[in-house]
């Protein structure tokens, strides 16, 4: 019995090849996330600090080591401040949180009495529940202890690696480049030359974006939270600033974390309403204005994506891979853009929607 040979063109074995292919890169990725997410954060803030190390080197006719040296500098001092920043708010927080957890706890008493009111659900139950919860939570503190530990060297860690890969990554660029022009040969040459270029647009003017954009909202977003009155109106901005850069899920989370401490310093219900119209505000603001021209005219994924980008990232790599889903997703996109027979699935990752209505002109009739 003749057995039948297997076809690589063939859909099906295109598809499992597909399929294994991203599995093994998900594996790989989850397995070695310690060193890969580092290196993946390098290779991006590499080729966004290369106009920078290029005006040092060109420019200022700094020789080349040195550019480099001065251009990580310059960013770990940038980082370090915003860090500063953001910790010297936090201290004070932090200043406050017996009084914060005494206010939250008066309004989780109201919302008992309100359970047992409207849902006539007693207290001894919801005690109960309350108290299994408890449990499950502190039933293996030792595991609890561990995973804090290992985000805070993980932490600590990405800290120290990431500097040293950005120096390694914008030094041996030449040499990362002439490496992928010479694996995928002669003949593809100008389709990974047009990949890298179209990569290296992208990411420049997407991260650079986004960093404006957080700066910009995270102004706005102070801004109104100092006019309607909450305390903590610094803290409340920079956590939205931040937050906003994670697309779609990060603003929700920010908003709970807004209103939590807002209701923690005994904001009333008018003050509620105030601060959610102020994030509705800053938000459309930013998805109508800022966004489209700080961001979405280089990196243009859809929603669908966008979200689905972001959620997997979180499960395989944490809040890290959060950050980097979109940005590794833009150069998805640009490498599907770029070859023929991946152009589909391109235009399916894009916000570019086909039209499907054609209106047709109205005639009204003419009036003597």
């Amino acid at each position: 019995m003749l057995k039948p040979e297997l076809n690589e063109s063939h859909p099906v074995t295109k598809i499992t090849i597909a399929l294994l292919c991203t599995a093994l890169i998900i594996a790989f990725t989850y397995l070695g996330r310690a060193v890969v997410i580092p290196a993946i954060f390098a290779v991006i803030i590499g080729i966004v600090l290369r106009p920078v190390e290029k005006f040092f080197n060109t420019r200022l006719r700094v020789p080349r080591v040195f550019a480099i040296f001065i251009t990580v500098i310059l960013f770990m001092l940038l980082i370090s401040g915003l860090i500063f920043f953001i910790t010297y708010e936090l201290t004070h927080f932090m200043e406050d949180l017996p009084t914060l957890k005494k206010n939250l706890l008066g309004y989780f008493g109201n919302l008992q009495q309100w359970l047992v009111s409207r849902f006539h659900i007693e207290l001894t139950t919801q005690q109960e529940y309350i108290d299994t919860a408890t449990q499950q939570v502190a039933s293996n503190p030792v595991s609890i202890a561990q995973k804090t530990m290992s985000s805070i060297a993980a932490l600590f860690s990405a800290a120290l690696v990431v500097p040293v890969m950005l120096f390694l990554v914008m030094f041996y660029r030449v040499l990362f480049l002439n490496f992928l022009l010479k694996v995928f040969g002669e003949k593809n040459r100008l389709t990974v030359a047009a990949i890298i270029a179209d990569s290296k647009y992208a990411m420049q003017g997407y991260v650079a974006g986004l960093f404006l954009e957080m700066i910009t909202v995270s102004v706005l977003q102070t801004t109104a939270m100092w006019i309607v009155g909450i305390r903590y109106f610094v803290f409340i901005g920079l956590i939205t600033g931040v937050l906003n850069m994670i697309p779609y899920l990060g603003i929700m989370v920010a908003g709970g974390i807004g209103i939590l401490i807002a209701l923690a310093t005994g904001a009333d219900t008018q003050h509620i309403l105030f601060l959610i119209l102020g994030f509705s505000c800053v938000q459309l603001i930013d998805n109508n204005i800022l966004l489209p021209r700080l961001v979405g005219h280089r990196v243009r994924i859809n929603a669908f994506f966008s979200i689905s980008g972001v959620i997997a990232g979180g499960i395989i790599c944490g809040v890290a891979g959060m950050f980097l889903a979109i940005p590794i997703m833009a150069l998805i996109k640009v490498t599907f853009d770029n070859i023929e027979r991946y152009k589909p699935w391109g235009e399916l990752m894009g916000d570019t929607m086909p039209r499907t209505v054609k209106w047709k002109r109205l005639h009204w009739p003419k009036v003597d």
